[in-house]
């Protein structure tokens, strides 16, 4: 799967009289721009550190493989810190180290 190219899709599930409904999203560019300010070190101060860049998309993959509402995620910073430092979401890290 290219992180840089998710589409919007609806379509019959081919074995039951279901639709499956697919989400996605596309952001062209996400990934070159964070790796840029990575390199060049643009992520603030410590008091307003810029920690990553995080399309919606992947929260909202987390509230699905989680089981919880995009209200219980925001309600706790404890999802987002999992999120920020799974290492499958290293190329949309910014500023280095754990949350």
């Amino acid at each position: 799967m290219s992180f840089d190219t998710l589409t919007n899709k609806v379509m019959a599930h081919p074995d039951k009289d279901a639709t499956v409904i697919v989400h996605t999203e596309r952001f062209d560019g996400l990934l070159d721009n964070n790796a840029e300010l990575r390199a060049t070190q643009q992520y603030g101060s410590k008091d307003m550190r810029h920690v990553a860049e995080i399309p919606g998309i992947m929260i909202e993959d987390y509230c699905f493989r989680t089981g919880m509402s995009w209200a219980e995620f925001f309600a706790e910073q404890k999802h987002m810190k999992a999120l920020l430092n799974d290492p499958a979401m290293a190329y949309f890290r910014i500023a280095p180290g754990r949350v």
